[in-house]
């Protein structure tokens, strides 16, 4: 029986920070409250929006028995000559229902929209007509701007809560994670020849017989140091430990349990990914995280090779072993 099935429990400490007063996970909504949040502070750059009319606007004919499309004569119709009812306010208001947000209120919403048609009206080749005529550009584009700001502002708030110089982190086993033994949603699982010996749960999830993760994989399943391990799937929350980056959730590669009770998180990088701004950000992470466990937890970003030691050697030094 695989240790899972035996009732082997299997926690990590999670990434906790002190806020106001509080011990708290760090998750986005942390990220956006430490960050005060506030949309007007993301002024609403449509510096590079045009409309051009003559590429939208087709014509419809009918020949015989079939419709013929073909683009508009740009003489034919001068679109910014026909007049609209609608007023700039009318146009906030539809814009104001179609990017609402759950988190900014109506007030500021509608407020940072003015300022946006606003500043739009002043561009002396943008009349209301045709902003009345690119209302759904118009709110996408509004749309991936908040997107964007909100992005930002976790940034500003990943920043300060967990690398500021009134931070206060901890690797807190008060909010431990907990692998459940009859919990493991793969979409596929291993189906290779190499028969693993520790892997927490009877078949590890999501893992392909070959390449460098499966050796990560193997490496681990025979290190003398590993009581068990688990192939921590990515994007399945609540499910799988996770720590937070600026951006999303980071979802390491595997996760063991050591002889010693101390528990080793290893993320697998190929050679082209090593130095992208992504690992490193996750490397910085996990050394945190790692670093504020009070000895409890490690980290380590393998690699196929690093200086001069494969990956074995690696998870040896890992884990303070000669």
């Amino acid at each position: 029986l695989s240790p899972s099935q035996r009732g082997v429990v299997f926690t990590v400490p999670q990434l906790c920070v002190e806020y106001q007063g509080e011990l708290a996970l760090v998750d986005e909504e942390l990220l956006i409250e430490a960050a005060a949040w506030n949309l007007l502070d993301y002024p609403a750059d449509f510096s590079r929006f045009e409309y051009d009319d003559a590429s939208k606007t087709f014509e419809l004919d009918i020949e015989g028995n079939r419709v013929v499309i073909h683009p508009k004569d740009a003489e034919q119709l001068d679109l910014n000559l026909l007049p609209t009812e609608q007023t700039d306010v009318d146009l906030v208001r539809w814009l104001d229902k179609q990017v609402r947000q759950p988190d900014v209120s109506q007030q500021t919403m509608t407020a940072w929209i003015l300022q946006a048609v606003t500043g739009l009206l002043k561009r002396p080749n943008l009349p209301l007509s045709t902003l009345v005529r690119a209302k759904f550009i118009l709110a996408r584009k509004l749309g991936e701007l908040i997107a964007q700001a909100r992005k930002d502002a976790k940034k500003k708030g990943w920043q300060q809560l967990l690398f500021g110089a009134e931070a206060r982190v901890q690797a807190s086993e008060e909010f431990a994670f907990q692998y459940k033994p009859d919990d493991y949603p793969v979409g596929w699982l291993y189906s290779g020849g190499w028969k693993f010996q520790k892997n927490y749960y009877p078949l590890p999830g999501e893992l392909e017989p070959t390449g460098e993760e499966f050796e990560c994989a193997v490496e681990l399943d025979r290190h003398s140091a590993v009581k068990t391990w688990v192939r921590n799937l990515a994007k399945k929350e609540g499910v799988s430990f996770s720590l937070q980056t600026s951006t999303d959730l980071f979802y390491p590669d595997f996760v063991a349990q050591l002889h010693d009770g101390r528990v080793l998180v290893v993320e697998y990088k190929g050679g082209h990914l090593v130095d992208a701004a992504d690992a490193e950000e996750k490397r910085k992470l996990g050394a945190l995280w790692a670093d504020r466990s009070g000895g409890k937890a490690l980290f380590l970003m393998a690699e196929r090779q690093r200086d001069g030691m494969n990956v074995a050697q690696q998870i040896t030094a890992a884990v303070g072993l000669p």
